[in-house]
């Protein structure tokens, strides 16, 4: 019998050879090209999806937990949110993450108390554990203080209340030690600003911020502003859309009593993501921006003795935003 020939043995009617996978990612609001980018950007507080067919080498991102919230009557500004980046050393591992984004420090009541530490952001694997590489956490920023001892402390921790003998100690911020043992990342966030150094203490410090200290009360007529955030000079590849200016992360500033005979009130980060507190009558302090982790002002009260009626400006919430080239 004749052999039977059929087009599938030479390789007629087969598919033809499939070509490299394109890479594809998903989760949060993608955007770009831009500059060489494309960004994945993360602001709603609680878990979102993020998920990529391959590995992404050389990973650009930043990870921002909330504000504190500012003291109420009068205090510390609140610290801003800890900040977890890399600009290109970290690699994100193919398959699915979760996006924690971290909510501000709730405004304290219109009553003389510490503000409030805002919540963490975290970046993971489902299945990891903190701290490991595929664990990452921005610690929430610490709330403004009304004692000596400062606030709670955070991931840059809030300025520090009165002290009647010997300056008022701000809190170390927790963020530089956090995430021990993985590399490729860098964690910043800075301590709060001291209260004055002799009574009676009517001005306080401003809250720390990702990129620097909080301004401290060196005399009992100015409070300290907050400190400055991480910008552009941090991450070149950033578009200045995201964020404020491109910056994340200042501190919220100092109150004391706003009459114009005693001291006036600390600004907010100078990078405008930090609320400030007023200068004038006894005013609420200003909220920390929003997605940027920016901390919540100080409350102002107009005299000594006066009843506290004024809250701390509320703490922004975090955000995070993934970048990879669009080469890849």
């Amino acid at each position: 019998m004749a052999p039977i020939f059929t087009g599938s043995r030479f390789g007629f009617g087969r598919s033809a050879a499939s070509g490299p996978v394109a890479f594809s990612a998903t989760g949060g609001t993608k955007s770009g090209p831009t500059g060489g980018y494309f960004f994945h950007r993360f602001t709603t507080p609680g878990p979102s999806p993020f998920t990529c067919n391959k590995p992404i080498p050389g990973a650009r991102f930043i990870l921002v937990a909330g504000g504190g919230s500012g003291a109420g009557g009068y205090g510390g500004g609140g610290g801003g949110g800890g900040v977890v980046y890399s600009n290109g050393t970290y690699t994100i591992n193919q398959g699915d993450w979760i996006v924690e984004v971290g909510t501000g420090g709730p405004a304290p009541n219109a009553s003389y108390g510490d503000g409030s530490q805002g919540s963490n952001s975290n970046f993971y694997q489902p299945g990891s554990t903190y701290p490991s590489p595929t664990y990452l956490r921005a610690i929430g920023g610490g709330g403004g203080g009304t004692g000596a001892g400062g606030g709670p402390g955070g991931g840059s921790s809030g300025g520090a209340g009165k002290s009647a003998g010997g300056a008022s100690g701000a809190v170390t911020a927790s963020q530089p030690t956090a995430n021990p043992g993985v590399s490729g990342i860098t964690n910043a966030g800075s301590a709060g600003g001291a209260g004055p150094a002799t009574g009676p203490g009517y001005s306080h410090g401003g809250g720390g911020g990702a990129g620097g200290v909080g301004g401290s009360s060196n005399n009992n007529n100015v409070s300290g502003a907050g400190g400055v955030g991480l910008g552009p000079p941090t991450w070149s590849w950033l578009p200045s859309s995201f964020g404020y200016n491109g910056y994340f992360a200042g501190g919220g500033g100092g109150s004391g009593y706003s009459s114009a005979a005693i001291p006036g009130n600390g600004a907010g980060s100078p990078d405008g993501t930090g609320g400030q507190a007023y200068k004038s009558t006894a005013q609420n302090g200003e909220a920390g921006r929003t997605n940027t982790g920016g901390g919540g002002g100080a409350a102002s009260t107009p005299n000594p003795g006066q009843p506290y009626i004024t809250a701390g400006g509320a703490g922004g919430s975090g955000a995070m935003v993934i970048a990879y080239p669009d080469t890849l």
